[in-house]
């Protein structure tokens, strides 16, 4: 099931979600608001599957690409704070 059809079988009808790409597997949910949430690594790891990406060019194209997005019901990009404690 696409993360599309998951948010119209769960009542989310007016959520905004990426489709160009997909980022297919990166949504891990949606706020009171209704603002769909990304998890940044797991954008990464869709565009290097699904996209033959590096890493590198990955966070290139969501920093250009994705990132312009902010802004009122637009999605969130989540970026874990538990990796970055490995360079404490």
């Amino acid at each position: 099931m696409s993360d599309r059809d998951l948010l119209l079988d769960l009542g989310y009808e007016d959520v905004i979600i990426f489709d160009n790409p997909s980022y297919e597997g990166a949504l891990i949910g949606v706020t009171w608001d209704n603002q769909a949430v990304y998890d940044y690594d797991l954008m990464i790891k869709s565009l290097m599957e699904e996209d033959n990406m590096t890493e590198e060019e990955a966070a290139d194209f969501i920093s250009y690409n994705a990132s312009y997005t902010y802004g009122y019901k637009y999605p969130i990009i989540m970026d874990s704070i538990k990796k970055w404690k490995e360079y404490d």
